[in-house]
């Protein structure tokens, strides 16, 4: 009976619920946030300190607290503290919006709570659905990405309507539902737990066991590697579209244009990748979605029209779709299952806060002595290499799991 009731306290909808709100609420503030910060007369170099400092707090928050999910407290009750947390710091930035020093802390405690709620909900996702088979998480990871484009038209509306500041009453109002379906949603026990380990006569890895675990895993490593220069170029596209398709006469509709494309695009890939798991096995779709990475880079070095650079964002659909599920259960595969969390937060923060600093240092140099055509050219050269990197990890053999290899106490 507590199995069953574990099992429909579990279901598909609740997840379903806490992504697709939760990324409304992301939306609102900060696919918004440059905008909001510029009427407050932030400048544009005062925000991208803001952006870069943003990934440095990803860096280090997401493999501490995906560690925390794996060893101290269960990942259910760290997702719901982040939600809870977040309506109240988002607030906090129109207050302390007359202060460069003040709004950029406050911004950085709200892409605290926010941003690493992401990697927690896939590796709760992936946990969940080992025990559950109705939990499929590229439908669940795939709900966010549609709300994700409804949000963004509701908030530009939104903003046109009551002002800048309307983007944090929506966060909170997007959140709140978020987490009443994260709390209905069912707990995964930690894996990692000390007195847990004992008992089972198992060791316990440490913060800094753990990660010399998983690097040691070579699949897992070069993966890592792979992932690391698929995504430079990546990181930088997310921050350059704007201003490739303003070099082609591009309007902020058309870049509006853009970004909906990719967001609603990706929603039907997400839904056809279980399809495409079972048929081609998942390593098959994992690489050929890192074909379509590579792809994507290129297609920056060859865009010759406004045209190209915004349908080229079905390109990132495709491959965002694919890719996202495919990685998660790969990551899953190769790793010890108490490090589950531990794992996926160091994957995310690679591709996206390490890419992120790295992207976007090398853009700079880039822009200064050439153009962004031969950025891209160079950044496809370095996913081509990732890709590599990618493929010498499928073929590797799943590493052991030995449970008393290398942890304390073993």
């Amino acid at each position: 009976m507590n199995e069953q009731r574990q099992q429909g306290r579990g279901g598909p909808w609740a997840i379903g619920a806490a992504y697709g709100f939760y990324y409304m609420a992301y939306t609102a503030s900060f696919s918004f946030m440059a905008v909001f910060l510029k009427s407050r007369s932030i400048t544009d170099a005062q925000v991208g300190i803001i952006y870069s400092l943003m990934a440095a707090v990803s860096l280090v928050a997401q493999p501490l607290l995906g560690y925390l999910a794996d060893s101290k407290i269960p990942i259910k009750w760290i997702v719901l503290a982040l939600m809870g947390g977040a309506i109240p710091v988002g607030f906090l930035v129109p207050l302390a919006a007359s202060s460069f020093p003040l709004a950029a802390a406050a911004v950085l405690a709200l892409a605290f709570f926010d941003q690493s709620l992401v990697t927690l909900l896939d590796s709760w996702t992936t946990q969940a659905a080992e025990k559950n088979a109705r939990i499929v998480y590229s439908v669940a990871r795939g709900t966010g990405a549609f709300t994700c484009a409804v949000a963004g038209f509701l908030v530009g509306r939104a903003i046109s309507a009551w002002g800048e500041g309307t983007i944090f009453w929506l966060h909170a109002a997007f959140m709140a539902p978020a987490l009443v379906a994260a709390g209905l949603f069912a707990s995964v026990p930690c894996k990692n737990r000390a007195g847990q380990r004992q008992e089972e006569g198992e060791g316990h890895y440490t913060f800094w066991q753990a990660g010399k675990a998983l690097l040691k895993n070579r699949a897992f490593a070069l993966l890592m590697g792979g992932l690391l220069l698929l995504n430079i170029g990546n990181r930088a596209v997310v921050t350059y579209l704007p201003m490739l398709i303003s070099q082609f006469g591009g309007t902020a509709g058309d870049q509006g244009m853009a970004v909906t494309m990719m967001s609603v695009g990706v929603f039907p890939f997400m839904l056809l990748y279980p399809k495409l798991e079972k048929r081609f096995s998942n390593k098959k779709v994992l690489f050929f979605a890192c074909v379509l990475v590579v792809g994507r880079s290129l297609s920056f070095a060859l865009a010759g029209s406004l045209q190209m650079a915004i349908y080229m964002q079905l390109l990132e659909a495709a491959a965002l779709g694919l890719y996202n599920p495919a990685l998660i259960r790969y990551t899953a595969s190769v790793t010890p299952q108490r490090l589950r969390s531990s794992a996926i937060a160091l994957s995310a923060a690679v591709q996206v806060a390490v890419c992120g600093i790295v992207g976007n240092a090398l853009a700079s140099l880039f822009l200064a002595y050439a153009s962004l055509r031969v950025m891209f050219v160079v950044y496809t050269a370095l996913a081509a290499a990732g890709l590599c990197l990618v493929g010498f990890s499928l073929r590797q053999k799943p590493a052991a799991s030995s449970p008393g290899e290398g942890p304390a106490g073993a």
